[in-house]
């Protein structure tokens, strides 16, 4: 069985031959976003079950679907549709597209997903910029995420303090 390493390559390698190159964003677009796609000049759009290694979107309007094309002059990689926790997926499996886009030339990342709040002033579809997250996993959970090739990069994770942007930052 190929090693995760292994596994990113070959999809890189995959999606490369099928016109997804070097894009300066990558886009995972979660509940009501999805359709931030109508605004992209879509050059490449590849469903999730046709691209090797990537998991399946299971939840009701996550669409599936890895996009390539330009919003403006820039170059977009999103992912319609996500993958999570819950849905039973290891968490290696949750970050793997997010590392394939990372190969692919990917510099910057913008997550998105329908998230409650306390704030009373806060309304349904505001746009709010989430800093800091609390997870109930032990730093040995989140920190295998790559089995021996990134136990180097452990230092990065903190038992209660995750930062997002982590492997874009400082990979």
């Amino acid at each position: 069985m190929p090693t995760y390493l292994e596994q990113i390559k070959s999809t890189v390698i995959f999606l490369r031959q099928k016109g997804f190159t070097h894009a300066a964003v990558g886009v995972v677009l979660g509940t009501g976003l999805g359709e931030l796609v109508q605004h992209m000049n879509v050059k490449h759009q590849i469903a999730y079950d046709n691209i090797p290694n990537f998991p399946l979107s299971t939840v009701e309007f996550h669409k599936g679907n890895l996009i390539y094309g330009t919003i403006g002059n820039t170059t977009v990689m999103a992912m319609q549709g996500r993958f999570h926790y819950y849905e039973g997926y290891s968490l290696q499996q949750i970050t793997f597209p997010v590392r394939v886009m990372k190969e692919l030339g990917v510099s910057y990342l913008l997550l998105s997903n329908a998230a409650g709040g306390i704030n009373p002033d806060f309304k349904k579809g505001d746009l709010v910029l989430i800093e800091d997250l609390i997870i109930p996993l032990s730093e040995n959970d989140w920190c295998r995420y790559g089995g021996h090739e990134h136990r180097a990069r452990s230092d990065r994770c903190q038992s209660n303090r995750v930062t997002l942007c982590s492997y874009f930052c400082n990979n």
